[in-house]
């Protein structure tokens, strides 16, 4: 595989390792954070899956405790963050 200039990749990331928070400072702290808003969330007992609508019509997935989900509501302005270790980038060859 080379590293052609100009070839498209694809940002991979699991939800478990995406954040949500409406915390600036708490977004911050990590190397990476993308605003939007939350379309949906699924409350499970221990933790729930939280659908985020990019300004540019992706969808990003997080999936946090319960907990830290009790206060946030489809509607909401949020930010995602999460670190560089924890992006996988793939491409076709």
């Amino acid at each position: 595989c080379s590293r052609d200039r100009g070839k498209a990749v694809r940002l991979l990331l699991q939800a478990p390792w995406v954040g949500i928070t409406r915390d600036a400072a708490v977004a911050r702290a990590a190397d990476n954070q993308l605003s939007g808003t939350i379309s949906h969330i699924a409350r499970g007992a221990d933790q729930c899956e939280v659908l985020m609508a990019l300004p540019d019509g992706q969808t990003l997935c997080a999936t946090i405790p319960t907990a830290d989900a009790a206060t946030l509501k489809e509607g909401d302005d949020v930010i995602a963050w999460f670190n560089a270790d924890r992006v996988i980038i793939a491409t076709l060859c």
